[in-house]
């Protein structure tokens, strides 16, 4: 077995270096056009002259979770033609492509991995190949190792979210039960009243709870893909090929261990989105709440408001009406006091009399005229009121009426489909499609379409290291 490792470089994944790259004086530096240039056509030159397929490297830059098996082919790297197979399966940081000859019982292979996050799963693979050195005749043994790390980073990545999940849980303040040690956790006394934050952490776990779910019934697949080229190559191997056969079952057998496994943690994830969906309602319900208390206190302010100005309004009609009272007399006054009536009196005559009574028949009869007239207002504004009230009420009965009409009616005609002046019937109360686009809306045929699928191109390549 020979592998040859790839690794590529990413802007938001990759190592920041402190130091800047070194470079000779005088040296003019490549342009990064010509860099990209250069680095696409190594990785062609390497995938055609070692017969891999270059569709691998366009899923492993797009980050697809891929299992491929390319049907035999001749290939003309060798003097005897061997019948050779090639199969990659590629992950969203690294990828193994490998091509295997069954009659040298030789693989070679090509491992991409992305600089930051894929190196860890480097240091994996060269763990599990030295440790299963003794199968590296098996052509699915680089499939095994491909589908148990990847599988093993996604354990990981469901077993945090589960303490992420909880440690949100108490931060809240919600009573819990711990999965782990099978008991309640007691809340906060007061609960975070800021849920801004808490929600957009769950956002972040729901996303990620979803990645982890496709990642686990892709996982089921990759299974069966894995458990399916086995047979087929335990098919092909003679019966006095014992260790062959024993390969094969033992790797059965791995695979069904990681099938159990991978089920158990697709069940964990599935409770697990019950749970944060669970929470996410417990969170909106409260706020719901805590908004009725603030809009209950709300209308309890504001009838406050209201009765302090009723009395404010009562103390103000109070003030009008005394008002009202004295406003003739005070008018009369004002009025007698005018130049244009003469009351200076003559040697030995008082004028007080005479203008008293006066003023006084004048001022109580013109206050009695305003307050009838002020009485006779307020009555037929009253009354004003009254007819309005009711010429509402029977609008408002007059509109439900209708509308129990206009229901009745449509209850009646359920199921029939208005066509011009004509009415369809319809059996089972659906719309016919022939009618729907009769009417100009789209057939069946008009709403579907096509969707292809293919690889993307790659584009550039910002770094390129080749370990031998």
């Amino acid at each position: 077995m020979k592998v040859l490792m790839i690794q590529t470089r990413n802007q938001t994944t990759a190592r920041r270096s402190q130091l800047p790259l070194p470079r000779v004086l005088g040296q003019t530096p490549r342009p990064q056009t010509t860099e990209r240039e250069y680095h696409g056509q190594l990785i062609r030159d390497i995938f055609e002259q070692g017969g891999f397929p270059l569709a691998a490297f366009g899923s492993y830059i797009k980050g697809h979770l891929t299992f491929v098996c390319v049907p035999s082919r001749i290939s003309t790297r060798t003097s005897d033609h061997d019948n050779a197979t090639a199969y990659y399966c590629s992950g969203t940081s690294w990828a193994i492509i490998w091509i295997y000859f069954p009659n040298l019982r030789h693989t070679a292979a090509i491992l991409l991995h992305r600089e930051g996050d894929g190196d860890d799963r480097k240091l994996e693979v060269i763990n599990d190949l030295l440790r299963l050195q003794e199968h590296r005749g098996h052509p699915m043994l680089l499939g095994y190792v491909k589908t148990k790390i990847s599988v093993g980073f996604t354990f990981d990545m469901l077993d945090d979210m589960n303490s992420e999940t909880l440690e949100l849980e108490q931060e809240i303040g919600f009573p819990t039960w711990d999965w782990i040690l099978d008991r309640e956790v007691q809340g906060k006394d007061n609960i975070n009243d800021d849920h801004d934050q808490a929600v957009s952490r769950f956002n972040v776990l729901s996303g990620k709870l979803t990645n982890i779910r496709f990642r686990l019934r892709t996982f089921e697949q990759q299974i069966k893909f894995i458990s399916r080229c086995n047979a087929k190559y335990a098919a092909t191997l003679f019966d006095s090929d014992v260790r062959g056969k024993q390969e094969c079952s033992q790797l059965q057998d791995m695979m069904d261990v990681i099938w159990d496994y991978t089920h158990v943690h697709l069940f964990d994830a599935d409770t697990l989105a019950q749970r944060l969906a669970n929470q996410m309602q417990s969170i909106f319900q409260l706020t719901n709440q805590r908004d009725s208390r603030a809009n209950l206190a709300i209308a309890d302010f504001n009838n406050e408001l209201a009765w302090q100005a009723h009395g404010a309004n009562s103390s103000m009609r109070t003030i009008a009406f005394v008002s009202l009272l004295f406003l003739p007399g005070t008018f009369v006054a004002s009025f007698f006091d005018t130049p244009m009536f003469n009351w200076v009196p003559s040697e030995g005559k008082v004028l007080v009399a005479e203008p008293f009574w006066i003023y006084w028949t004048v001022s109580g009869l013109l206050t009695l005229i305003l307050c009838a007239g002020w009485a006779q207002y307020l009555q037929s504004k009253r009354k004003w009121d009254r007819r309005h009230r009711w010429a509402a009420s029977e609008r408002f009965k007059d509109r439900i009426r209708r509308r129990r009409t206009n229901t009745s009616s449509e209850n009646g005609s359920a199921g029939d489909v208005p066509n011009g002046n004509a009415v369809l019937p319809m059996s089972n109360g659906a719309m016919d499609p022939t009618i729907l686009k009769a009417h100009g809306g789209k057939g069946l045929k008009e709403e579907m379409a096509d969707v292809e699928i293919g690889f993307g191109v790659l584009n550039s390549i910002d770094h390129i290291s080749i370990d031998d």
